[in-house]
């Protein structure tokens, strides 16, 4: 589709040039008119190329952005190298939240960094059991066991 080619070569000029707002728009795009696990990879690669050094863990912000679109990715037909990297990266994702939110509560930011630590340790539980032979995935899953133990009891 021509403008499907559009907006993916408009996403490619804006990332060159520099406007990641627009890259990420265009991007965006191109998943609503053509939804592909690729296409969500790449608006994964385009809001974490904006994000640089910074994490981001407020509700909505653009670490939660990048794991819906990893979400819609795997939900997706992909291949066993698009769908290893799209695991990695969500736990990545997850970790940072989870980690972000937790000195964000220590700090005296109030709020609850419960569901995020839950949720970082469910997927690595997930991600383990898809692939019990990568030791990265196992190493975050043991960061996801050690965090949990750090939640304030109610």
């Amino acid at each position: 589709d021509r403008s499907v080619n559009a907006y993916h070569c408009k996403a490619i000029l804006m990332q060159k040039i520099g406007d990641k707002s627009a890259a990420v728009a265009a991007r965006r795009k191109v998943t609503e008119l053509a939804p592909s696990a690729a296409a969500y990879i790449d608006l994964a690669n385009a809001l974490r190329d904006g994000l640089g050094d910074k994490i981001l863990w407020e509700p909505k912000g653009v670490e939660e952005q990048i794991v819906e679109a990893l979400d819609a990715a795997l939900s997706l037909p992909c291949d066993k190298k698009q769908h290893v990297w799209c695991w990695a990266e969500k736990l990545l994702r997850l970790q940072r939240i989870a980690h972000g939110r937790q000195s964000a509560r220590r700090a005296g930011t109030p709020i609850e960094d419960g569901p995020a630590l839950l949720r970082y340790c469910e997927a690595t539980e997930i991600a383990v059991g898809m692939y019990p032979e990568d030791n990265w995935m196992s190493e975050k899953r043991d960061d996801a066991q050690l965090l949990k133990l750090s939640l304030p009891l109610l």
